[in-house]
């Protein structure tokens, strides 16, 4: 018996209805498998930005810390063209600090940056405070004379450095920048570094504390053209040069001298070297050196022709290696004023040779 019309339609509704239904579940396979894979792309573009943010952000920002005796540096020169600013120097990590090994930051992970300075106010850059700076490229170098210089248990030849950044937007001509070393890039921790920059000029003080000197026709003359200014405190009236393998420390009439020549210079030395430091500090388990004394006792006046100012030099020591001097005036307690000094060791080195 043959199928009824009724029941061929029937049969062919269904199955048209289920190939209807089969191709609108492919449309729709296609159509979520198309948007979920947009939302892939746009999920994966999402964490490369936000992580390129984070990266921008991590490098641009600071967290003052105090400058430390865990690090030893020195910016040595500085050069700017059309397009960038070139940053030259060298900077390590201590492994061994007072006698304590320590796991320090891979010299390859080392940060710089610029901090641009308001010289209309006083700027406290010791303090914990987060701030913005311009991040450049760091490309690090083998420094076989440093590590010489320094030669101890430890190896620090890769601690050379050349920090390209970029001067667009940047006004260099009006402007006085910090250097800020970063020894973890990717942390927050800033050392603010002895090494500003005004006007492209480098100086290893703050613009705002200098003090202009008169030495015209007298012995300081050479001192001044020649050396390196390391500090300048003109609140105290004072002002610090290197030159060759000794401190200048030079003051005019506003400086406060204590009476019976007893104006104590605070000297602390810093060394990588302990096993070479004098007998007494090692015997007390002090790993630093300490060679403070008065003003008086070193003072060159009526030795040289200082001119209008008084003039005391010390020596910077030549037993053992010198990479920190924490310096200044100590009465009762009280710094009235003090300074940290980064040596200039290539000035250091080519006065030992000149012997």
């Amino acid at each position: 018996m043959g199928n009824s019309p009724q029941v061929k339609l029937g049969v062919g509704a269904c199955i048209n209805f289920n190939r209807k239904m089969s191709n609108m579940s492919i449309r729709k396979i296609r159509k979520k498998t198309i948007i979920y894979f947009a939302l892939g792309i746009f999920i994966i573009l999402g964490f490369v930005i936000v992580n390129c943010c984070i990266d921008k952000y991590n490098l641009l920002s600071i967290v003052f810390v105090s400058d430390s005796n865990d690090y030893a540096y020195q910016i040595e020169e500085v050069n700017i063209d059309e397009n960038e600013i070139v940053i030259k120097g060298w900077f390590f990590e201590l492994k061994k600090v007072r006698n304590e090994t320590r796991n320090v930051n891979d010299n390859n992970s080392l940060g710089i940056l610029l901090y641009p300075l308001n010289i209309d106010r006083k700027n406290d850059v010791t303090s914990e405070k987060k701030v913005k700076g311009i991040a450049g490229a760091v490309e690090r170098q083998i420094r076989n004379d440093i590590n010489e210089y320094f030669s101890c248990e430890y190896d620090y030849s890769d601690c050379g450095f050349i920090a390209r950044i970029s001067r667009d937007g940047l006004d260099i001509e009006n402007s006085v920048f910090q250097v800020v070393f970063k020894p973890d890039r990717y942390a927050q921790i800033g050392i603010p570094a002895n090494g500003f920059i005004e006007k492209g000029v480098l100086r290893y003080y703050n613009p705002e504390d200098e003090i202009s000197l008169d030495v015209r026709g007298t012995d300081l003359e050479v001192v001044v053209a020649n050396g390196c200014c390391l500090a300048s405190c003109k609140e105290n009236s004072i002002c610090i040069y290197q030159y060759g393998n000794q401190l200048y420390y030079i003051t005019d009439n506003g400086f406060k001298f204590e009476d019976g020549e007893k104006t104590n210079i605070e000297y602390l030395i810093e060394t990588t070297q302990f096993e070479n430091l004098p007998v007494d500090r090692k015997n007390k388990g002090w790993f630093w050196s300490n060679v403070s004394g008065p003003f008086e006792k070193y003072e060159v006046t009526d030795t040289l022709n200082c001119g209008k100012y008084r003039v005391s030099v010390r020596k910077i020591p030549e037993d053992y290696s010198v990479y920190r001097i924490s310096t200044g005036h100590y009465v009762d307690g009280i710094w009235e004023w003090n300074r940290i000094l980064r040596p200039d060791i290539k000035g250091i080195e080519k006065s030992l040779r000149g012997k």
